[in-house]
């Protein structure tokens, strides 16, 4: 129902209406079509280029497609605009580690705390010594310690999954999904570290 409405207020507003088109797009992404919300958010962003929202929403929808580098334009083009740094620093961190660029990586996860001037996560600053480290035995043992530590949040949970992919750990992340404790779906995958 929801997505016969959004189509009947593209026909009748569309034309000029950009957020009708935002609204669209983001409701195919957040039901798994991806690839059918790409022509909607590139209109959206064409009647509205200076939209931080219409860009976040677009990179992610890139970055989900595993286009990286297109996914890292977009987001730099967001970050221009001001607006949820956030989000752009975890599509550049996401697409660090399916680089495996694993230095890049750690250092968005550190230049994310200076963003917002808070307090590093405990647990976010281990991660990156880890995505440092050259051994990967070592570093499944470091992740694996990590894991079992009884505040680790769902979203520290994420990042190590992520973390385990970019340590070519198939397994553990595997295992990472698999003792995630309580409520949580996988939107929870577009908060990677926060």
């Amino acid at each position: 129902e929801r997505e016969q409405i959004l189509k009947q207020l593209i026909d009748e507003q569309g034309q000029t209406n950009a957020l009708v088109f935002a609204a669209y797009g983001s409701f195919l992404m957040r039901v798994g079509r991806t690839r059918e919300a790409m022509p909607y958010l590139r209109r959206a962003q064409r009647l509205d280029p200076f939209d931080v929202g219409i860009s976040s929403t677009l990179s992610l929808a890139i970055l989900n497609l595993n286009r990286t580098t297109e996914a890292v334009t977009e987001a730099e083009h967001g970050r221009s605009l001001g607006g949820n740094q956030r989000i752009f620093n975890i599509v550049e961190y996401v697409a660090a580690l399916a680089e495996g660029n694993k230095r890049r990586a750690a250092g968005l996860i550190e230049s994310f705390y200076k963003l917002n001037g808070e307090l590093p996560d405990p647990t976010m600053l281990k991660l990156a010594k880890i995505l440092m480290l050259e051994d990967s035995k070592v570093a499944l043992t470091e992740l694996n310690t990590i894991s079992n530590e009884p505040t680790l949040s769902i979203q520290n949970n994420m990042a190590l999954i992520h973390i385990a992919l970019a340590q070519d750990k198939p397994e553990a992340a595997i295992d990472f999904v698999k003792a995630i404790k309580g409520n949580w779906d996988y939107s929870a995958l577009w908060h990677p570290i926060w």
